[in-house]
């Protein structure tokens, strides 16, 4: 058991992985988020034009 002391993740360091990681996950939030939108208006733009759009395929 003491050869696993140097590979144990303690609450320290997780914590300086959660504070260097929140602002990158906050960036891939934005931009998913920001990119369903897009998606979510293209849809409706071809909906308004006739087309048939199977909302299911749009995730």
């Amino acid at each position: 058991a003491a050869g696993n002391q140097g590979s144990k993740v303690t609450q320290e360091d997780i914590g300086k992985l959660v504070l260097a990681l929140g602002p990158l996950v906050n960036t891939i939030k934005e931009k998913t988020f920001a990119k369903k939108e897009e998606a979510e208006k293209e849809v409706g733009k071809v909906d308004s034009q006739g087309g048939k759009v199977q909302l299911s395929s749009v995730q």
